[in-house]
């Protein structure tokens, strides 16, 4: 993940180098979003974000399908094997997550960046980053910082959960200037449709609200008004909240 923060940083300093940054974020990108929001947070807007990525304290916590595949992904001899000679990440696990299937069409895009083995390094990667039991212990612990910031830290935040996904489970947060909106039985393809049909402008939090907290762990004061501005405030409260992909 160092590699990928390194990335992130630069491209961040380099498009946006003062100005505050609304995340729309997702999956993987949530280890990186949530991971650069929370060690600049004086630069946040705010956060939309669906299924993040939580540190798991235990394999027990996901269902069998999920331990034996990532389980396997994580060894150096067969997961490698699987991933990066057999393409097994694109041409099996993509097709269980797409509900209607996908057209060999569709599959000729999404295997062209990674037609040859020298190119799948990126995929094998993905299952070894997540942080399970302490390992890998620098993702872990990115996690263990990020989430208690942002769960505590009052900027506006928008989250979406889906019922139908097949390794995550319902987490409840109570969390401080938050809204959720509840995407219903949706898999990931309308899931995104919706989820860009609520994020219109009118979401987006200006640059003339209200200043920052001193501090990212510092919570919203006990009198003041809600600090939502992505849609019709909801009182904080527990929210329903995907923990992980």
């Amino acid at each position: 993940i160092r590699d990928h923060q390194r990335y992130i940083d630069a491209f961040l300093d380099a498009v946006l180098p003062t100005g505050r940054i609304t995340f729309v974020i997702h999956d993987w990108s949530s280890a990186l979003g949530l991971d650069w929001a929370s060690r600049h947070h004086e630069r946040v807007a705010g956060l939309a974000l669906m299924e993040w990525i939580t540190a798991l304290s235990s394999w027990a916590s996901r269902d069998l399908v999920f331990q034996d595949h990532f389980r396997t992904f994580r060894t150096q001899d067969v997961g490698r094997a699987l991933i990066i000679e057999q393409n097994f990440f694109v041409d099996t696990i993509l097709t269980m997550g797409v509900v209607r299937g996908l057209t060999e069409e569709e599959m000729i895009h999404y295997r062209r960046p990674f037609l040859k083995p020298k190119d799948r390094e990126p995929i094998w990667r993905l299952p070894n980053e997540i942080p399970i039991e302490g390992h890998p212990e620098d993702v872990w612990e990115n996690a263990h910082r990020y989430t208690p910031w942002l769960l505590a830290w009052n900027l506006p935040k928008l989250f979406f959960w889906v019922t139908l996904e097949r390794s995550s489970r319902k987490r409840t947060f109570a969390v401080p200037a938050s809204s959720i909106k509840d995407l219903g039985q949706s898999p990931h393809e309308p899931s995104f449709s919706l989820w860009q049909e609520l994020l219109k402008p009118s979401f987006i939090p200006s640059e003339d609200k209200e200043e920052h907290p001193p501090s990212p762990y510092a919570p919203p004061q006990p009198n003041s008004p809600p600090n939502n501005v992505f849609s019709p405030a909801q009182p904080a409260g527990d929210l329903d909240v995907m923990d992980l992909a």
